[in-house]
């Protein structure tokens, strides 16, 4: 996509100012070993894109940054020594780590990990208005290398971190290796956003944000300028980090403006709940749908009509319209404009056109009688409240044809699952199949703590119901 006019009048504007001065203005002492100097000035950060936040003129001081992400070598060092007590717990640190994995990417870091490694070296993490200037330069680039895909500057194959510095072709105009590609960056920035559908206990009172991109991504997370906010003990193959030195520590001034908040405009899209959950639980290893719902989607039939109501960004809809192809329908169904947004322009850039986004009320999945085959709740049922449910399952019936499927997966120990489940024969549907592991609707594999909602796919509920009519009903 070309970038536009605004856009293009202003990084060209700053191409000359501030590349000039980016080209003449010295480091004020030698890089440090492995790092590389961003000089000081007025650089252009988003873009107006989804994803990308509003564009917008910053100042920066000058910073030395990691050439290259932080390797699995070099997070073996700091495991070894006692500064790291407490850290890494459920991280394979393998001893006899060599050869080529020695210098790959280290991924599976928590931000605390990540920020307790930088501060070791004398460091820190990266701010992200710091890190999206060091990967854009000072033209505010689409990629590191330019605003064209470009062969050779990363992997799209990959399937796991890269060896650091594989990609040279990826370089931005600074010299630094690996922005986009590798593994996603934590950064020190931190934003705070309030409850969304499952209400004040489903947000972090902080999250910090993650700079884009990775392996294994689509296109859209390895633009620059991507970002999104994630719970601070993720664990991914995904994420990775590098760290900065500020040319004077003491008085940090990027720090100061940039480093715990600003990072995000509020009324941004990152700001959506829903949007981060998703995305959160897109990061996880083993990105899959739960089993018994897996299994199922795997012999559905092409052509079929089936809705994802509470679809988000649209993990579950990706894989639906995988398998009903270009002559099914699948309607991602959503009580959120923004994620629909995203949805809607990430599908029709993938070439999805039998995918089509339906903004709802809470109640009302806003989908006409009799029009779809199937309906997935993939954690949902959990978001309803006391007052609803029993008017959005009935319109789930409605909108479903004679002997329609409804598909449930939730994973949360919540007492509203547990009545639906008790209620839910006696509302119109017959139980098909519960998985073996689902105990009770309610669960007995609950989270330890469901405030947090890590998405680690801890199987509570899971159960297919098919659609009764009402002169059929017990």
């Amino acid at each position: 996509m070309a970038p536009s006019p605004r856009r293009s009048l202003l990084t060209g504007t700053l191409a000359l100012l501030v590349g000039c001065s980016a080209a003449t203005t010295s480091p004020p002492t030698q890089a440090p070993p492995g790092m590389v100097w961003v000089p000081p000035g007025t650089y252009t950060v988003g873009s107006g894109e989804t994803g990308e936040g509003p564009l917008r003129e910053v100042e920066l001081a000058g910073f030395f940054i990691d050439r290259l992400p932080v390797s699995e070598q070099r997070l073996l060092a700091f495991h070894a020594d006692p500064a790291s007590s407490g850290l890494f717990d459920g991280r394979r640190m393998g001893a006899d780590t060599q050869g080529a994995e020695a210098t790959t990417a280290a991924g599976n870091v928590t931000w605390a990990e990540a920020d307790a490694y930088a501060r070791w070296r004398g460091q820190r993490l990266p701010t992200a208005v710091e890190w999206e200037v060091a990967a854009r330069g000072a033209d505010a680039r689409r990629y590191p290398w330019g605003d064209a895909l470009v062969a050779g500057a990363m992997d799209p194959g990959a399937r796991g971190p890269n060896p650091i510095g594989a990609h040279p072709e990826g370089a931005s105009p600074f010299g630094v290796e690996d922005m986009v590609g590798n593994v996603f960056h934590w950064t020190g920035a931190s934003v705070r956003l309030s409850g969304q559908g499952g209400g004040p206990e489903r947000t972090d009172p902080e999250l910090k944000v993650v700079k884009a991109g990775s392996w294994g991504r689509y296109e859209r997370y390895n633009r620059a300028a991507f970002r999104t906010a994630l719970n601070a003990d993720v664990r991914s193959p995904y994420i990775g980090f590098r760290t900065v030195l500020p040319a004077d520590p003491d008085g940090d001034p990027n720090l100061t403006a940039f480093g715990q908040q600003g990072a995000f405009d509020p009324h941004s899209y990152e700001s959506s709940e829903a949007l981060r959950q998703i995305l959160s639980f897109e990061l996880l290893p083993d990105r899959t749908a739960p089993a018994m719902l897996a299994a199922h989607i795997a012999q559905l039939q092409p052509g079929r009509k089936v809705a994802d109501v509470g679809a988000g960004v649209g993990f579950l809809s990706y894989l639906l319209a995988d398998r009903v192809g270009p002559d099914g329908a699948v309607y991602a169904v959503d009580v959120d404009a923004t994620v629909l947004d995203f949805l809607e322009a990430s599908a029709s850039q993938d070439g999805l056109g039998q995918i089509h986004t339906v903004l709802s009320k809470p109640a009302d999945i806003s989908l006409e009688p009799a029009s779809v085959d199937e309906i997935y709740l993939l954690g949902t049922l959990h978001c309803l409240s006391d007052e609803i449910w029993r008017d959005f399952l009935a319109r789930c019936h409605r909108a479903l044809r004679p002997g329609g499927l409804l598909l449930v997966h939730d994973s949360n120990d919540y007492a509203l699952v547990e009545r639906i489940g008790a209620e839910i024969t006696t509302l119109g549907w017959e139980l098909v199949e519960l998985s073996d592991n689902a105990g009770t609707w309610a669960g007995e594999a609950a989270k330890t703590n469901p405030a947090h909602m890590k998405n680690l796919g801890n199987t509570e509920v899971e159960a297919i119901l098919r659609k009764v009519e009402p002169d059929a009903q017990p």
